[in-house]
C-alpha cells in the first residue's frame, strides 16, 4: 500500500456521487535486466487488496532505461453508493513486477468527492 484517502460523506447523501482522484509514483530502475521492468498501480474503493478495483495502470520500460522513472495517474469513480458509516475510503497499491526497482518519491494520492 502507497497511499490511502478517507472523504466524509454523510449517509443521507443524495444525487449522484462522483470521485476524482489524482496520483503519482517516483521510482528508481535499479539495473539492466534481461526483463522489461513493468509498474502497475490499483486503486480500489475499500481498505483491501480484494475490493472492488477502479483503477489499473500498468507502464513498461525498456530494460536500458536504469534511471528514475515516474507515473502519474487520474481516475474517476462514478456513481457510487453513500457508504454506510459515512467514511468513503479509496487505497493505491503499487507493485513492481520486477525485483530491480527501488521506491524513492515522490508520492502523493489526492482524492474528492462531488454530488448534484
Amino acid at each position: 500500500m502507497v497511499g490511502q484517502v478517507g472523504l466524509s460523506v454523510p449517509v443521507d447523501t443524495t444525487g449522484i456521487i462522483r470521485t476524482q482522484l489524482l496520483g503519482q509514483v517516483g521510482f528508481y530502475i535499479l539495473s539492466e535486466d534481461i526483463f522489461a521492468p513493468i509498474i502497475q498501480i490499483d486503486v480500489m474503493r475499500g481498505y483491501l487488496t480484494t475490493d472492488p478495483v477502479i483503477h489499473t495502470t500498468y507502464v513498461q520500460y525498456q530494460p536500458s532505461q536504469v534511471q528514475s522513472q515516474s507515473v502519474s495517474f487520474v481516475a474517476a469513480d462514478y456513481n457510487v453508493t453513500p457508504p454506510p458509516t459515512g467514511l468513503l475510503v479509496y487505497t493505491m497499491y503499487v507493485t513492481a513486477l520486477v525485483l530491480d526497482m527501488g521506491r524513492t518519491g515522490p508520492e502523493c494520492f489526492n482524492a474528492s468527492v462531488y454530488t448534484d
